[in-house]
């Protein structure tokens, strides 16, 4: 215990005579650091701190001092723009720091538009970074002066002369059209307005601006939503805008010039894009996995023989024909993956392409068009991943599936959808248990057909599906889940006496009973819409009772039906197109609304033909449906009923 003491006692000493000798060196002052440099003990990174020490320079002091070197941070400096950033949406940017292998990715802010000086009503006027056309701040005040109606008074901008603007959607917006006759022929550029009398042009007439060989250019306006079937074999047009807003084509442009000005003018992807739509692609690309966002593809696009392989994003809509090889060619297309989000193949959509083997179809897909794989002589399997609501005409005719089938009881089945027949001498016809549906045209022509069965598992009858089948007397499909009458499904069945439909039918589709020999009709109690010439030329037809909740009976429903005497349009009906009742041989009609219903010309006479009977409306509502707009050539026949 003595020895630890005198040891403890022995080290404070030594302590004690260091101490006096440093402050005999620096006394009672601070060290002197002053000609003393750092020295860096351990260098500091991006992210980790350091250290460095300095010694007192006074003379026998030695005193150390060491501090921490704070960690660094990036120092971050641009690599390079991985998107690049656009007038209304921003873009990303990679940065590098410059000391380490970091990397960071930053947004950059969308630019402003930068449009050059015009009027603010200006339409057409392009920003000179994006290209994207400036919605106009106000309205073009077009002039009221004869033969410059098209012309703005404020601005000097001008639309097409001689355009047809017909109302549709309530009076709400404008369908465009082009006059009748050969006016547009000298034309080579076609400017449509997105505005007049302050509704929007949203849309094109089926048809129109077609064959127009002069036309070289065309402006088409940011209000515009749907294009049918426009612009077709216009063999000079080179220089087109396709608006964003566009979500409808229709089958436009086919075979235009500017399918042939685009194809050259494809991005680093192969592809030519206008407004969301594939308007090009290039020749010598194999395989096209198509980027999310796009719309669809003008049709006859996919015709490159090189092409092997396409893959299509979401939200993406097929249009008719889409990848039948071009006439008289040939294509190379293997394999096809279609999007989860697909409703429907359209017609012609898979046609001829003789090196397609198999491919499977999405759940989503309800319904397939006519030939969809009409001639695909290589098609082995087609897998359906659901069920179908729809099946066109000939949808694997000339194919090793069809080749293949065996009929049961002279029927030819797909999976649990009927699709032909093989003899032309069947009479009764009884459908398997389990069929689902009749594709389009699947009994067409089979004259010696005196009656068919449906089980209760039918849901669809395809377009045609027993077209001339002039020996049915009678088809009772009461028992069938389906839900319309698809066009001409029986028309033709000139011995056709009576039908009986499901309470669930809501439309029956036009010419689904041209030319039958109906004796009368019961509408089912959800059917909605009649459309065009659904029972004309049914010389027989002498009773009709529509339902509570039909809405619409469409062109030429009823023409040439002369045995009908009287008949009652229900409340609910909205509209009765032209030429519903031509050639008739009505004595009175009965109106069951307050409201008037919306009148097509020339219901009861046509080409100066026929008499327009009787039309009786509710006490107290003469004078509503003589004053109404489209009651105007019927005034004179309307009376109110009686109160009995």
């Amino acid at each position: 215990m003595k020895f630890k003491k005198q040891k403890l006692l022995t080290v404070l000493v030594f302590l004690f005579l260091l101490t006096t000798l440093a402050l005999a060196a620096c006394g009672a002052k601070a060290h002197d650091f002053s000609d003393g440099e750092w020295e860096m003990t351990k260098e500091a990174t991006c992210t980790e701190s350091g250290s460095k020490r300095r010694v007192c320079t006074v003379e026998g002091c030695g005193h150390t001092e060491v501090v921490t070197v704070p960690a660094l941070g990036h120092d971050l400096i641009p690599e390079q723009i991985t998107d690049r950033p656009l007038c209304e949406t921003g873009g990303t940017m990679t940065m590098k720091c410059s000391r380490c292998d970091f990397k960071d990715e930053i947004t950059l802010q969308p630019f402003n538009h930068v449009y050059p000086q015009a009027p603010d009503c200006a339409e057409g006027v392009k920003c000179m970074v994006c290209g994207k056309e400036r919605i106009p701040l106000k309205e073009h005040a077009y002039k009221t002066e004869a033969g410059h109606e098209h012309e703005c008074a404020d601005c000097g901008y001008a639309y097409t002369s001689d355009l047809v603007f017909t109302a549709i959607n309530d009076g709400k917006e404008w369908q465009v059209s082009e006059p009748d006759g050969n006016a547009f022929w000298s034309v080579k550029e076609l400017v449509v307005p997105a505005y007049k009398e302050g509704k929007p042009v949203t849309e094109l007439a089926e048809g129109s601006f077609n064959n127009d060989y002069s036309l070289q250019a065309v402006r088409l306006p940011y209000t515009l939503k749907k294009l049918n079937g426009n612009f077709i074999s216009c063999n000079s047009l080179i220089s087109l805008n396709v608006p964003d807003s566009v979500d409808y084509m229709g089958g436009s442009f086919a075979g235009s010039k500017i399918l042939d000005v685009m194809k050259y003018n494809t991005d680093g992807d192969g592809l030519a894009v206008l407004g969301g739509w594939v308007f090009g692609i290039s020749d010598s690309v194999e395989r096209f996995v198509l980027p999310e966002g796009l719309k669809g593809a003008v049709s006859g696009i996919f015709k490159s023989p090189a092409l092997k392989h396409v893959e299509l994003p979401d939200n993406y809509v097929m249009s008719n024909g889409e990848f039948q090889p071009a006439y008289n060619s040939t294509t190379s297309l293997e394999s096809v993956v279609l999007p989860d989000t697909l409703a429907f193949l359209p017609d012609n959509a898979f046609r001829s392409c003789v090196a397609l083997e198999q491919i499977t179809i999405p759940a989503s897909v309800t319904s397939v068009g006519n030939y969809v794989f009409s001639g695909c002589t290589s098609l082995k399997s087609v897998e359906f991943e659901g069920a179908l609501n729809g099946m066109g005409m000939s949808v694997f005719d000339n194919t090793p599936l069809r080749n293949g089938l065996q009929a049961e009881g002279n029927v030819y089945y797909w999976k649990s959808y009927a699709i032909g027949f093989n003899a032309l001498n069947m009479n009764d016809v009884v459908l398997k248990d389990g069929t689902r549906g009749i594709a389009g045209g699947a009994f067409d022509g089979c004259a010696m057909m005196t009656s068919v069965e449906f089980p209760e598992t039918v849901v669809f009858i395809g377009a045609q599906a027993f077209n001339g089948c002039a020996g049915l007397t009678y088809v009772d499909l009461s028992k069938t889940g389906i839900t319309s009458v698809s066009d001409s499904a029986f028309k033709g069945c000139s011995l056709l006496a009576g039908v009986s439909l499901p309470d669930a039918v809501n439309t029956i589709g036009m010419n689904a009973f041209q030319n039958c020999a109906l004796t009368a009709f019961v509408a089912p109690s959800g059917l909605k819409n009649v459309l065009s010439t659904a029972f004309g030329n049914n010389s027989a037809l002498a009773s009709v009772t529509l339902n509570e909740g039909l809405e619409v009976i469409g062109a030429n429903a009823f023409q040439y039906c002369p045995q009908i005497k009287t008949i009652s349009i229900p409340s609910t009906v909205t509209k009765i197109d032209i030429n519903v009742f031509w050639g008739h041989g009505l004595e009175s009609v009965y109106f069951l609304g307050d409201t008037p219903c919306e009148m097509g010309t020339n219901i009861f006479t046509a080409y100066g033909q026929g008499t327009i009977p009787a039309l009786y409306v509710p006490q107290g509502r003469a004078d509503v449906y003589k004053s109404a707009a489209s009651w105007a050539s019927y005034a004179d026949y309307v009376q109110e009923a009686s109160s009995n």
